[in-house]
């Protein structure tokens, strides 16, 4: 049977679900609602650490210590992986069903990963290549957290028995000391991550160790009859504190310390709550909790496959169909405790040995895991075998990766990555030097540029940062649009690169979904380039180039080249109204400056001057929501190389 709940700490679960649900639902209105996430791995590190130290401190030797761990693996295995498992089966299943094949494939990748809960490590890698930001959204996304509880369920055990092992006096305080120097090691490098990598931190299990150690740390010293209540009088304030800091916006880079604020009030809550929440007020946020993790495994798919099976998302339906979406949550998510969750955790396979319940579970995954990529496979060579029938290049099961080696992180500052640097192409002895400045748009002309350097023999520079417009660093305006961390640190140096380094031409171009087509970053944009005349540079600007229909899944333009076929060419373009959207104000207002060259494709991407094609000449032109193929790009050299001769730089 299961152990009587602590009200309390069910209505903090109610809590931490209810922020992440709504956070997924309403992005703009629940902004920090994911901080839910860090509420659940304190919660895991005060339940779980308080109930090892429990069962392990009274074991004695290493046979006892062995049985512990293995016995509670299996208690983790029996509540956690059923339940996961099925969620992940019928997701695909109904993936596979209603959304189209080159979708199912690109996110089927994230599916093996979630299966093998190190889904955070896979998002992870993902996080940290932004050309990856346009792939289509997964419905097994949430799993990365998953993926980090059971990465601690797997690991605290076992260092718990190992300290106890070789620890023979003053254990308490030995473990209580290994727990607080990780935790603290763990903050430390939370904290470099933020300043050197976020998207990646984000992710990784190694940032959020101190999360669970902030739980684990209180549960043992509770054991000692310490921190054990506060006044009741701190009761509301702590709640509401709590609560507020789920829904106040925050600065990105200082995401750690936000956490840290959430982390010590939840530390607080669990302290000053214990028999303070029975009254019958708290039911329905205790509920939430109840069903807590039902609904967390549940909820994201049901949004993510939504546009496929309503024909529009949930997060642009209306009022009363996200209120049926809920409903239709929080049902499911009943049932699926009720019907899978207990009867598996409480029922006749909780009887059998704790080994063999272990064994089961990793021969049921690694079953799956296997159908899985036999399946995939299949796929993907029907999926091919369909693609090269088609009179287009590349095929659509290899457009993601048809992307040029300026992508190479060598080459490159990343989107949240602090630097500069200038990588160096072409014929370095040549007395012509070209530079490629700006982010993952302007990199898109590297193709056609090492092309002409190769063939010309110029000395190529690039200087990028992707998601970073160019930017005066004094007047800087791109706070609060969506471009990356440290980019003004990243235009500060560039203007001094810039300053002392004399190109022969600088070409540049922005991306318009950075900006949003905004009057103020434009005018700083205008400021940069005027600076670099006044340095006595020669200056050649791009217009940002029109973008394919990626407004969801449904009406993506690889799933309209999927559907129509050759038929795409006529069938998938984008009005030319949408597809220039944000207007290019950066390159409107640079341009217009007195000795700067400008360089307008649209006439090439929009021949008609109406519509914009996703394939050109038996060529799709785009491989992602807005940067266009390395294939694309290769046909673009001779059109850069007539602008090069007529400039004199050739």
């Amino acid at each position: 049977m299961a152990t009587k709940q602590r009200t309390d700490l069910q209505v903090l679960r109610g809590l931490a679900v209810g922020s992440v649900v709504l956070y997924h639902l309403f992005p703009d209105q629940v902004p920090t609602g994911l901080l839910g996430v860090d509420v659940f791995f304190v919660l895991s590190g005060y339940l779980i650490t308080g109930l090892l130290w429990r069962d392990f401190s009274v074991a004695e030797g290493v046979k006892e210590l062995r049985e512990q761990v293995v016995r509670f693996w299996a208690r983790r295995a029996r509540r956690l992986i059923p339940a996961a498992l099925l969620v992940l089966v019928v997701t695909s299943l109904v993936a596979y069903a209603v959304g189209s094949t080159n979708w199912w494939l690109d996110i089927d990748s994230g599916w093996i990963w979630a299966v093998a809960y190190v889904a955070n490590w896979f998002l992870a890698i993902e996080a940290a290549d932004y050309l990856r930001a346009d792939a289509p959204v997964s419905p097994y996304q949430h799993y990365w957290s998953l993926s980090v509880e059971e990465q601690f369920y797997i690991v605290l055990p076992i260092l718990l028995a190992i300290v106890l092992l070789f620890v023979l006096k003053q254990r308490f305080r030995a473990v209580l000391l290994t727990l607080a120097g990780l935790s603290v090691g763990s903050l430390v490098y939370a904290l470099y991550m933020q300043g050197t990598d976020p998207a990646f931190g984000f992710y990784s299990s190694l940032t959020r160790v101190w999360e669970f150690g902030a739980g684990g740390l209180l549960a043992l010293v509770q054991t000692r009859g310490k921190l054990t209540s506060l006044p009741r009088w701190l009761l509301a304030p702590t709640w509401i504190a709590l609560v507020v800091v789920m829904l106040v916006p925050h600065d990105a880079k200082l995401l750690v310390f936000h956490n840290l604020v959430a982390i010590v009030l939840t530390v607080l809550a669990i302290i000053v709550s214990k028999n303070r929440l029975e009254n019958s007020a708290y039911r329905p946020v205790k509920l939430l909790g109840d069903y807590s993790y039902s609904i967390y495994l549940w909820h994201w798919p049901i949004l993510v496959l939504s546009p496929w099976i309503l024909g529009v998302s949930i997060l642009a339906a209306s009022i009363w169909t996200q209120a049926l979406a809920l409903a239709l949550i929080m049902a499911i998510a009943m049932l699926s405790k009720h019907l899978v969750e207990d009867p598996i955790r409480f029922g006749p396979f909780s009887k059998m040995k704790s080994g063999l319940q272990i064994g089961i579970t990793v021969l049921v995954s690694a079953s799956l895991i296997a159908a899985s990529s036999v399946f995939n496979s299949s796929v993907t060579a029907d999926a091919r075998e369909i693609s090269i029938s088609y009179n287009f290049t590349p095929a659509l099961t290899d457009l993601a990766d048809d992307k040029p080696i300026s992508e190479d992180a060598d080459f490159i500052i990343r989107r949240d990555e602090a630097g500069f640097k200038v990588a160096k192409f072409g014929d370095r002895e040549s007395d012509v030097r070209i530079a490629l400045v700006g982010d993952s748009h302007a990199r898109q002309y590297f193709v056609p540029l090492s092309e002409l350097a190769e063939t010309h023999g110029f000395a190529l520079d690039m200087i990028s940062k992707s998601a970073c417009s160019v930017q005066d660093p004094n007047n800087y305006q791109l706070d609060g649009f969506g471009g990356g961390l440290y980019c003004q640190e990243w235009n500060s140096e560039l203007e001094s690169y810039l300053a002392s380094n004399i190109y022969d031409l600088l070409i540049n171009s922005n991306s318009t979904l950075v900006h949003d087509g905004e009057l103020a970053p434009a005018e700083s944009y205008a400021s940069a380039v005027a600076g670099w005349l006044e340095a006595g540079q020669k200056v050649l600007l791009i217009r940002d180039n029109a973008k394919p229909n990626v407004s969801d899944a449904i009406n993506d333009f690889r799933f309209c080249i999927e559907q129509f076929g050759d038929l795409a060419v006529t069938e998938c373009s984008t009005p030319i109204a949408e597809a220039l959207l944000p207007n290019d104000t950066m390159f409107d207002l640079g341009s217009a400056l007195p000795g700067v060259e400008g360089l307008d494709l649209t006439s090439l991407l929009c021949a008609d001057q109406v519509s914009c094609p996703v394939i050109i000449d038996d060529v799709i032109v785009y491989r992602d929501g807005s940067h266009m193929s390395l294939t694309f790009l290769e046909t673009l050299a001779g059109t850069i190389e007539t602008k090069l001769r007529q400039l004199g730089v050739l």
